[in-house]
């Protein structure tokens, strides 16, 4: 499924772009010659459960990436070594009976990749999982030194740090500062999925039916309870 949102949006982007270049082409691509990235796992090109340079899909397969080849102009990717951080979920058909049955959708590896080339500064600066909020948010290595210690590591801090903060350097950073100090000649964001996935992926069983005169004679409505908040 997530494959499908990764080619779908990177249609939607490519006629974007297409839009923009379609009055000189050449002035376009001159446009897009330092593109930088901000958003979440949609264009940073995290899919099936997982987070990898080249998978199925991987973080070559993302929309600025498809974007980027077909304008003929580099993008620098923040590329994620094998088996991925995490690795991506994959189908096995252990019986060999042609179906899907339980515990046959899983992760094959135990391991963890690392950011292929931690010195190049690349300028996909997508994180998976950020929303409007945490995109402000500045990450530096003692904060993941410090989750080290307390054993309470979060995922996405793990992968913000690989995205953002390598190479080393001393002060924290964000997605929004690092795209400031990259100086971008086209600036590409998608930011917004994670604030409303809650929502969108929930789903209420206490829903009643109701009746009401608001879409027409006869037309009929859901009401929606409000979801308690999770502890």
């Amino acid at each position: 499924m997530h494959g499908n949102a990764i080619r779908y949006s990177s249609v939607c982007i490519a006629l974007l772009v297409s839009l923009l270049l379609a009055g000189d082409a050449n002035a376009g691509v001159l446009r897009l010659r330092r593109t930088v990235v901000v958003g979440d796992g949609l264009l940073a090109g995290f899919g099936s459960g997982g987070f990898v340079g080249v998978g199925r899909p991987g973080q070559v397969d993302s929309a600025p990436a498809f974007v980027a080849r077909r304008a003929h102009v580099r993008l620098p990717l923040p590329l994620i070594s094998e088996p991925g951080v995490p690795p991506p979920l994959v189908i096995v058909d252990g019986n060999g009976n042609g179906r899907l049955d339980r515990g046959e959708v899983r992760r094959t590896s135990d391991g963890l990749g690392f950011r292929a080339d931690p010195g190049k500064i690349v300028r996909n600066l997508a994180v998976p999982g950020e929303d409007t909020q945490s995109v402000f948010e500045k990450i530096a290595a003692q904060d993941i030194a410090g989750e080290l210690v307390t054993g309470d590591v979060k995922g996405r801090d793990v992968l913000k740090f690989l995205i953002l903060g390598l190479p080393l350097r001393s002060e924290p950073v964000s997605q929004v500062s690092r795209a400031r100090e990259l100086r971008p000649t086209f600036l590409l964001v998608w930011i917004g999925n994670n604030d409303v996935l809650d929502m969108a992926t929930s789903t209420n069983p206490d829903a009643e039916p109701a009746w009401t005169g608001a879409g027409g004679r006869g037309s009929r409505t859901w009401v929606r309870r409000a979801p308690s908040r999770r502890p």
